[in-house]
């Protein structure tokens, strides 16, 4: 607003003079280190007045928290820079604050395996795994990382899940159905019909 004023005792009062409020500062936000391919992420951004616009790249997706210090992000692949502006309540927007969060690579979990009648021995072929989590579809499970199983309830088929961790805390899955053959019982004796 542009007002003029004699009482304020500028060296010239009859001349205009503008009346502004100092644009804030960035706000201080926190990038957290992230999984690729992960759902709630969250970051946050402290002090400021608690309303926020947040702007992320095409890899982030925020799920919650848009326009508040924090926000709840799902992450695909690839990194990019993420955004905030303090929205302020004195109608002037701060300067953008910014990071670029460390986005760590998901394990490509892979496994193979061979069988005997309802004995099965599966193989972990995952890089860079340190724990897996089995899943052998009947109930059972185990944390090995190459695991012996045997079916013996009889079912025809089952879905078989391994889940790895690697060293960053990052998870990857992968599942594949298995077939049970069950042995042909021939009978020894041969009757006319």
């Amino acid at each position: 607003t542009t007002r003029t004023k004699a009482a304020w005792n500028f060296p010239n009062p009859g001349l205009p003079y503008i009346l502004s409020t100092v644009k804030p500062g960035p706000p201080t936000l926190n990038c957290p280190t992230i999984c690729e391919n992960t759902t709630n992420n969250v970051f946050t951004v402290s002090g400021g007045s608690g309303n926020f616009q947040w702007t992320f790249p095409s890899s982030g997706t925020i799920t919650s928290g848009q326009g508040s210090s924090n926000v709840t992000v799902d992450w695909t692949t690839g990194t990019g820079q993420v955004t905030v502006i303090d929205l302020g309540t004195n109608g002037c927007s701060s300067q953008p604050g910014n990071c670029t969060p460390t986005v760590n690579p998901s394990p490509l979990a892979q496994f193979t395996y061979t069988e005997d009648g309802s004995n099965y021995s599966f193989t972990d072929q995952t890089n860079g795994a340190v724990s897996w989590n089995w899943s052998f579809g009947d109930g059972n499970g185990s944390a090995s990382q190459n695991p012996n199983h045997v079916y013996e309830d009889g079912g025809d088929s089952y879905l078989v899940t391994l889940v790895v961790t690697n060293n960053n805390g990052c998870v990857g899955g992968a599942t594949q159905t298995i077939q049970i053959f069950h042995d042909i019982v021939v009978p020894n004796i041969i009757t006319p019909n």
